[in-house]
Order: C-alpha cells, then structure tokens, then sequence
C-alpha cells in the first residue's frame, strides 16, 4: 500500500520503491505496481521516473489522522462527516493532504471536485481543517 491513505510506517505516508521494477509506482487506488494503472493515470506516482517525489511533502499528515484509511472495515473506507460510522467517537473527515480525497460529499465520501468540494454542505478539508459537525 501507498500513499495518502494508506496505514502510516513509522508516523510518514508509505510510497513505493523507486529502485524496485515491478513496484515502483503508487497508483490511484493506493498500490504500488509498475504497469500504466499505477504510473500513467492523472493521480499515479511513479518513483521510478522521479525518485525525488519520496521526499516531497507532506511527508507526514499535516494533523492528528481523523479519518478512515484503507485498512479499514468496509462501509468505513472512504466515508466522512456525521452520517459516517464515528472514528473514535469523532466523525470523520477527509485528509487535507489527499489530492483526491480531501473534501467531503454532502453524501459522506471523501474525493476531490466540484460534486465533492463546491456542493451546497460539503466541506473542503485543505481549506477548512477544523471544521466540525
């Protein structure tokens, strides 16, 4: 597993190995892979092109995780706001720091675009980290 909403390694987002062929990619489903699913789509990350992206930032999540990561219970993945099972009593966001996951639908998904960051009660996450239900 890779990127933003993959469980943490030692506190820092996991990305993939940039000196490894057949996994050197993070795909948009968050695996690390080598075929075009996981380096030629608009949110895939290939190391292996640049291996400098290992150390972009955020390399850690910019706050306290509030929201479900892909280990997580199906029906949890993916959800945030007040209709979503609470996360340790909380409910749950998205992560300001997924490019493709840091708003929250008036449904109670997290994903990225108009449908999810414009829509009247949603809420967009980068621009409004503490916002509460």
């Amino acid at each position: 597993m890779c990127g933003k909403s993959a469980p943490l390694i030692n506190g820092y987002y996991p990305v993939c190995d940039p000196d490894d062929p057949g996994y050197s990619c993070c795909g948009a489903a968050g695996y690390c892979g080598s075929e075009d699913e996981f380096c030629a789509c608009d949110t895939c990350i290939d190391y292996r092109a640049e291996p400098d992206k290992i150390i972009q930032e955020p390399i850690k999540p910019s706050r306290s995780i509030q929201w479900y990561l892909m280990d997580a219970p199906d029906g949890q993945r993916g959800r945030c706001g007040p209709t979503a099972p609470s996360l340790d009593g909380k409910p749950a966001i998205c992560n300001p720091d997924d490019d493709s996951k840091h708003c929250c639908s008036n449904g109670g998904y997290c994903g990225s675009g108009d449908e999810f960051c414009k829509c009247e009660g949603c809420v967009n996450f980068r621009e409004n980290p503490n916002h509460q239900w």
